[in-house]
């Protein structure tokens, strides 16, 4: 996520600032959206690139960035 979205998730002129996603987002739509982005800026994400597990993962941190 940092190489586009930034170091500190803030956002850059390549993509957005993830800052308050979790709050905007429930799980299973920021599952969705990394699964099926709505840009073709953003890569695809398939179960075959990030496991479920990774995912959850990266959810969970997104629901932090407050």
């Amino acid at each position: 996520c940092r190489v586009c979205h930034g170091p500190t998730a803030n956002g850059t002129a390549m993509a957005p600032s993830l800052i308050g996603v979790g709050k905007k987002y429930s799980a299973a739509q920021i599952a969705h959206l990394i699964r099926h982005p709505v840009t073709p800026k953003m890569p695809s994400f398939t179960e075959n690139a990030i496991s479920d597990a990774d995912l959850k993962a990266i959810i969970t941190f997104l629901e932090t960035l407050k």
